[in-house]
């Protein structure tokens, strides 16, 4: 089974500044039929731009590592920050206000890599208070046709309002996963926490 990709919890929209911590798990089973866990503690800043900056630190069974990531969608850039180096890896990313280039939430379940027809049922969850916030829930259950055995369900709670994802939980045959906000503030961070800093040597990528 590949790595998981861990998730970006906030869209890079504009006016609802927010600072939060969120906490991120994943188990999943090796061929060998042992199980990996990884887990990941991550605070997210976004200003009134729609800036972001995500700090994510990754603990699993070889060690950890801490990852910086800045989002600028107004100026058309990502940068990971190497902050051992204090090298910045900036990619060229579609502006926001350019056509198709509006950011929304993809939620992909466990099943969504396996090949074969597959039959998908959503429901509502109806709302809940999570960190001092409101959000909308819903829940898909996605099965393998002819696989009754194969299933995968995704539970996810939402504000529209916050451009934001409270809580997920994931779960199939061989993989379960779950993150959650904690100490959710609406309030604006610091602009240096925003930009490069003036230290950083920036590496584009060949294709920026």
């Amino acid at each position: 089974m590949a790595n998981p990709t861990f998730s970006n919890l906030a869209l890079p929209i504009a006016g609802v500044p927010i600072v939060f911590e969120s906490i991120e798990e994943h188990t999943s089973k090796l061929e060998d039929g042992t199980l990996k866990k990884e887990v990941a503690t991550t605070k997210t800043y976004r200003d009134s731009a729609g800036r972001m900056r995500i700090e994510r630190n990754v603990n699993f069974s070889g060690g950890s590592v801490f990852l910086i990531q800045i989002f600028d969608y107004t100026a058309g850039f990502v940068a990971l920050l190497d902050t051992s180096s204090r090298i910045a890896h900036r990619i060229t990313v579609p502006k926001i206000e350019q056509p198709g280039a509006q950011p929304g939430f993809i939620f992909a379940g466990p099943l969504v890599a396996l090949p074969g027809e597959k039959k998908c049922h959503t429901e509502s969850l109806g709302t809940q208070t999570i960190a001092g916030a409101e959000f909308q829930g819903h829940r898909a259950t996605t099965t393998m046709e002819g696989q009754a055995s194969l299933v995968g369900i995704q539970e996810h709670w939402r504000s529209v309002e916050l451009g934001l994802i409270g809580s997920m939980t994931s779960s199939g045959p061989d993989f379960a996963g779950s993150v959650r906000i904690q100490r959710l503030e609406r309030k604006e961070p610091d602009p240096s926490l925003l930009v490069i800093p003036s230290e950083y040597s920036i590496h584009r990528d060949p294709a920026s």
